[in-house]
């Protein structure tokens, strides 16, 4: 560290800074505000604050002892049932009631050294926090998160309780109909329910130091998910060769728990309506027992609906897009060998593809993709030996044969604007495994 004098010398065009030495950001503040110059004339306490490095974190300091417990009780009645009104028309009615209830206790012991700038109540500090907030709001909050991160910060030290009940209907309604002993259509309409719950990450609280009004434990609670679902489908078995199945689905999701990374870690938020529809379609090939082909093709139009409002939030301008994540297009493809060894003992060769159309990964503020795939093939295959019914197996494997990069995951890092992380997926890996039944 250089001295000040050293500073403002080599700032005006003097003798360069010695060698190895860095200037402190409340020297470089300093030199630069007459203002503050006037404020802490050289000797006062303020001066030498300025002129005396902050107290770093150091090894072991972080979270210690956070400990999250949810407790869940849940209770459902139900019933199933399947009404024969002829041989051909068959109609399913299935009720159930829900009820959970979650109890939370949280215990938040942090103790990073350098939350204390931030935190604390010395007027140095106070002076300090404000010149910087003042001279780069961004600058500022970059700096905390650096030094006092609210996933490790001291300034939610405390206990939290909380609760939640909720109790929801849901069912189903099938009509399917036999137009041949080989075609089956059906119609079906699924309400479907998923509980609320708790993100189990102090990060999730909101920080005082940038806005927010503190810890609470609702801070942490996210809603339940809904979703009413359609669909219209053909199954067909012509012969043991052949068999080919259609759907068209329709879903309606209203507080959809989508997993976001939040600025400070991942979390479940609740988006106010999202709807899902596509097609699916899959068939088996069959030409002679041993020997089996199977195909399959979904195109998946899944989007947040362009009449939420999600500004000031992780997925702001995101109206109307594609799922994070999610593929329109997926194709399969798998072939499978099973020829006689012996009169118990089969030999097993198979390998599968699947393959994933372009996907956005992580979006930033304006919608734009900053982390996504682009399409790619993933190939496995094993070679082995079974017993006819499968109870006994031995093979070699291979997964991600072709070794296919692509991206399981992705965050903007927040102390870095404008740079990403992400989570890359297995590479080619292999392996034996082998596999008994009783």
């Amino acid at each position: 560290m250089p001295t000040f004098t050293q500073l403002v010398t080599s700032l005006r065009g003097g003798a360069p800074l010695p060698t190895g030495t860095v200037p402190l950001f409340g020297q470089l503040l300093y030199a630069q505000s007459p203002q503050l110059q006037a404020a802490a004339p050289p000797g006062s306490a303020l001066f030498n604050y300025l002129n005396t490095p902050l107290t770093p974190n150091v090894a072991g300091q972080g979270n210690n002892n956070d400990d999250f417990q949810v407790d869940t009780n849940a209770f459902a009645l139900f019933t199933h049932n399947i009404i024969n009104v002829t041989d051909q028309l068959s109609v399913t009615l299935g009720l159930r009631y829900n009820y959970e209830r979650k109890e939370l206790a949280a215990s938040i012991n942090s103790n990073p050294a350098a939350c204390g700038f931030f935190l604390g109540n010395d007027p140095r500090a106070v002076t300090y926090r404000n010149l910087i907030r003042t001279a780069s709001p961004a600058l500022y909050q970059n700096l905390f998160l650096l030094s006092c991160n609210p996933a490790v910060s001291s300034e939610f030290n405390g206990n939290y309780t909380h609760d939640r009940s909720e109790s929801r209907l849901t069912g189903t309604a099938k009509l399917a109909y036999k137009f041949t002993p080989d075609i089956l259509g059906y119609a079906s309409y699924d309400r479907g329910f998923k509980s609320g719950g708790y993100n189990l990450d102090q990060a999730s609280f909101d920080t005082r130091v940038l806005g927010g009004d503190g810890a609470q434990a609702t801070d942490l609670e996210f809603g339940a998910e809904t979703v009413d679902s359609y669909e219209l489908g053909l199954k067909t078995s012509f012969t043991r060769k052949f068999s080919f199945n259609a759907a068209l689905f329709y879903q309606k999701f209203k507080g959809l728990q989508s997993l976001i990374f939040a600025g400070n870690s991942f979390v479940v938020q609740n988006v106010p309506k999202s709807t899902a529809k596509g097609i699916e379609l899959e068939s088996l090939v069959q030409p002679i027992r041993e020997l089996n082909f199977r195909f399959g093709y979904t195109l998946l139009d899944a989007s947040y609906d362009a009449d939420n409002d999600f500004t000031g939030t992780p997925l702001q301008n995101q109206n109307g897009r594609q799922f994070l994540n999610q593929p329109r297009n997926v194709f399969t493809v798998a072939a499978t060998w099973t020829p006689k060894l012996t009169g118990e003992l089969n030999a097993l060769f198979h390998v599968d593809m699947r393959y994933n159309s372009d996907v956005s990964i992580v979006r930033d503020g304006t919608g734009r993709t900053a982390v996504g795939n682009d399409g790619y093939p993933l190939l496995n295959g094993k070679i082995g030996v079974a017993t006819d019914d499968r109870s006994k197996q031995l093979e070699f494997f291979v997964e991600n044969i072709t070794n296919q990069y692509y991206n399981i995951s992705g965050f903007a890092i927040p102390e870095q604007t404008g740079t990403y992380g992400v989570y890359p997926a297995m590479p080619r890996f292999y392996g034996v495994r082998a596999r008994f039944g009783f």
